[in-house]
Order: C-alpha cells, then sequence, then structure tokens
C-alpha cells in the first residue's frame, strides 16, 4: 500500500498531538481505520483524505506524496524577477516624481518670476534704506 501516506499521517497526527482514537471522532470513522491507514493496510476514500489534510493543516501533496511546500527554483527565480522588476518600477516611479515637481516648478517660476523681482527690489530698498539709517544714527 502507500507507505508514504502511511508515514504523514503519523507524523502530522502525532505533530498536532492527536492520539487514533481523537483523530478517528475528529474524522467519524473507528480507531481501527486510522490504525489500518498509518500500518499502510488501508487507504481512507478521497474525501476523507480532504478531511484529514485539512485536520492536519498540510497539503494533499505534503499529505500523500511527501512533498513539503517549498517553493521550486523555477517559483524562486520567478520571484526574484518579480523583486527586481518591482524595485526597477519603484526607481522608475520617484524618478518622475522629481521630474514632475521640477516641470510644476519651472512653470511656476515662468509665470510668476515678476514676483520674485518685485521681493528682490523691496528687500534691495529696505537694505539700502537700513543702511542709510545706520549712517544717520552713528
Amino acid at each position: 500500500m502507500n507507505n508514504k501516506f502511511a508515514t504523514q499521517l503519523t507524523k502530522y497526527r502525532k505533530r498536532h498531538g492527536l492520539s487514533q482514537d481523537q483523530l478517528a471522532q475528529e474524522l467519524n470513522v473507528s480507531r481501527q481505520s486510522v490504525s489500518k491507514w498509518e500500518n499502510g493496510t488501508a487507504l481512507p476514500d478521497v474525501e476523507r483524505i480532504i478531511d484529514i489534510a485539512t485536520l492536519l493543516d498540510v497539503s494533499l501533496d505534503t499529505l500523500l506524496l511527501d512533498k513539503e511546500n517549498a517553493p521550486t527554483e523555477d517559483v524562486s527565480k520567478q520571484i526574484s524577477n518579480l523583486n527586481a522588476k518591482l524595485g526597477e518600477f519603484q526607481e522608475d516611479i520617484a524618478d518622475s516624481h522629481i521630474i514632475v515637481f521640477k516641470n510644476k516648478l519651472w512653470r511656476l517660476l515662468k509665470r510668476y518670476w515678476w514676483i520674485g523681482l518685485i521681493f528682490l527690489i523691496i528687500y534691495a530698498l529696505v537694505s539700502y534704506m537700513f543702511i542709510e539709517f545706520l549712517k544717520y544714527v552713528f
């Protein structure tokens, strides 16, 4: 029979701290059925296998084929590529925000340059008057 399933069932049942009797009660089967599954002399039906996987919080691949859910190389490479593309995208967005800000600032300066000129003239006049005042006082 399927020794991988029997081994995995025993392993994950014990990992969850369940006895054969407790697992049997949860699945509404006899303790002897659980014992046969763990001994490899019988297999549960498909619906029961799904219930077991759900109860023990494992995937069907892990339970039936002894495959842990570690990502394969291809998936890992795809994740790395996606992370790299995400980083590039974030840099592009940051660059585009800077360019937009520069363009808006330049448009404002083009449109309102005369206000800056007026402030410069006022500053020059006030400075001149302050200097003349200081000359007068001292």
